[in-house]
């Protein structure tokens, strides 16, 4: 199984929606589950056992967004106002 995972932020943002995703994105790929996390901001390098696709601009996440749900099965997303508009 697939899943995207789509927020406004991620770490290193500092915030409670960040930290939820990275642990529940953690434990799905410890369950054996593809994740691809998609959020605003800058790559911050860090090494994961999942992906991670940072974005700078609306524009950059919608398109990323429409190639990334194809490819995947589930998108969870967990902002409403800027991933989930989107």
């Amino acid at each position: 199984m697939k899943v995207l995972i789509t927020s406004g932020i991620f770490p290193p943002d500092i915030g409670g929606p960040a930290r939820i995703i990275e642990q529940m994105a953690h434990d799905l790929q410890v369950r054996g589950i593809d994740i691809t996390v998609l959020a605003f901001g800058k790559d911050d390098k860090e090494a994961r056992n999942y992906q991670v696709i940072k974005v700078l601009t609306k524009l950059q996440f919608l398109l990323a967004l429409f190639n990334l749900a194809r490819k995947n099965d589930i998108i969870y997303t967990f902002d409403i106002y800027t991933a989930g508009f989107l």
